[in-house]
């Protein structure tokens, strides 16, 4: 993961230094990072890592260093596996409230024509 960080660091950060001396917790805006180069970034390691940067983690402290860029996409991952596993019961709940909603207002319908309603 490191590595491939790296890569993209070197190849849409625009730093002032080579990706590969930098250490892992130095701090990336110190080195010439800028907030037009930390989007390009973050939407390279998006691309690269099949990940999606919510809101929350929209902030400097994020892309700070290698190691906080690596430790947020590793949390990122997670949620994405755990999603993933438990995808088709969210399915499944969806499936059963529409069917339930239509049978809901079915019987509305049928309580309004006689004149129950």
């Amino acid at each position: 993961m490191e590595s491939k960080i790296r890569r993209a660091l070197a190849s849409h950060a625009k730093l002032a230094v080579d990706a590969g001396e930098i250490s892992n917790t130095q701090n990336l805006f110190d080195v010439g990072l800028t907030s037009f180069a930390c989007v390009q970034l973050m939407m390279r390691l998006e691309e690269v890592f099949d990940v999606e940067f919510p809101d929350e983690l929209l902030k400097k402290a994020t892309f700070e260093s290698i190691a906080a860029i690596e430790h947020n996409i590793e949390r990122l991952s997670d949620d994405t596996d755990a999603v993933s596993a438990g995808s088709s019961l969210p399915g499944l709940l969806g499936i059963g409230t529409i069917m339930f909603a239509g049978a809901f207002h079915r019987s509305l319908m049928a309580a309004a024509d006689i004149g129950i309603l």
